[in-house]
């Protein structure tokens, strides 16, 4: 049957709150959902992503004006900043319907404050999207935010137009295995010790938390039951100094409590590439041996590598992009051989 025939005749408007449900969109990444519907996110890679058959779609979003979001629309991405106060955004718009695929997800981080959409508004008909094949948990810091991953070299620093979630190894892996996925990770955050020290929730106590550095919004895990958790911490506990004998215990905590929360879950405790911290290799490798002693499903330690050749780095010794492919490969060749799921190649 011809859509485009169907919907010519009238223009069906759909406005509906965000947490509606609807067949052809959904959340993405952990949110809070307010009374009225309007959800509100702040976790990197954190959004909505939608099938539809129309001819324009318009969402109602709400910031303080320093926030950016990647809009992806039919496979091409596009940046766009929102402004302050509640402000009607098109995503979409063309002259005549069609089917289109839209992904509308934060770029920024925490920094930024929340970002809360309230509706979408489409004059068409939402289309189903097909399930994902899997579901990964990203646990970690800068490096898994891709954090100045775009940026020209290692002398540039942070802005959120130089780092783009989805240049990610995270990201890149969820997306080879069609994989949902959250990234629950900030710039700068430790186990024990964030960078230089600087205070601020660390990201043990964050786990559970829907919103980055607001624990007490609880997130439910019933929501988000992942297959795969993929951990990268350590580096900022190191990066200036030694964290102390506090690390081990606390990292051993970590294990245990993500064991607990998700007891059916494959654990990746990955670390890399930061080459100046390499004294967390061996006291990471040692507290995954202990936990292992007592579990029947062990965790697999993974040291994720550093390009050699391309763009190394980002802005501030961060890893570049051709780093986050190597880390993915890496990390997605490593899932491959524990769990037996088909990937696509990486590039």
């Amino acid at each position: 049957m011809n859509l485009l025939r169907l919907l010519a005749p009238f223009v069906l408007l759909c406005s509906v709150a965000f947490a509606d449900t609807a067949p052809g969109y959904r959340t993405l990444g952990r949110y809070t959902e307010a009374s009225d519907g309007a959800m509100s996110f702040a976790w990197p890679a954190s959004g909505v992503e939608g099938r539809f058959v129309g001819a324009r779609l318009v969402a109602n979003i709400e910031d303080n004006g320093s926030s950016l979001m990647d809009l992806d629309v039919d496979g091409v991405m596009t940046q766009m900043p929102l402004q302050a106060g509640a402000h009607d955004y098109t995503l979409f718009q063309a002259p005549t319907p069609g089917e289109h695929y839209v992904r509308l997800t934060r770029r920024s981080e925490i920094g930024s404050g929340l970002t809360t959409i309230h509706k979408l508004t489409l004059d068409g008909e939402w289309r189903a999207l097909p399930p994902h094949a899997h579901r990964i948990l990203f646990i970690g810091d800068s490096i898994t935010v891709g954090y100045g991953a775009a940026g020209a070299d290692q002398t540039c620093h942070y802005s959120a137009e130089a780092s783009p979630p989805w240049e990610s190894y995270a990201e890149r892996t969820a997306q080879a295995f069609d994989a949902d996925f959250q990234i629950v990770a900030i710039s700068g955050r430790g186990v024990v010790r964030n960078y230089s020290g600087f205070n601020a929730p660390h990201m043990p106590d964050l786990i559970e938390a829907a919103l980055p550095d607001h624990a007490e919004s609880h997130w439910d895990a019933a929501k988000f039951s992942p297959e795969l958790i993929v951990i990268n911490l350590g580096a900022n506990d190191f990066s200036t100094a030694d964290p102390g004998p506090a690390f081990e215990p606390a990292y051993l905590a970590m294990l245990q409590h993500l064991r607990t929360l998700y007891p059916q879950a494959r654990i990746i405790s990955a670390f890399g590439p930061e080459h100046r911290t390499q004294d967390a290799l061996p006291r990471i490798g040692a507290v995954v041996d202990q936990f292992n002693r007592s579990q029947t499903q062990p965790v697999t330690f993974l040291y994720l590598p550093q390009a050699q050749a391309g763009h190394i780095y980002g802005c501030d010794w961060h890893p570049g992009v051709d780093t986050h492919r190597v880390m993915a490969r890496a990390l997605s060749d490593e899932i491959a051989r524990e769990t037996g799921w088909s990937h696509a190649p990486l590039d």
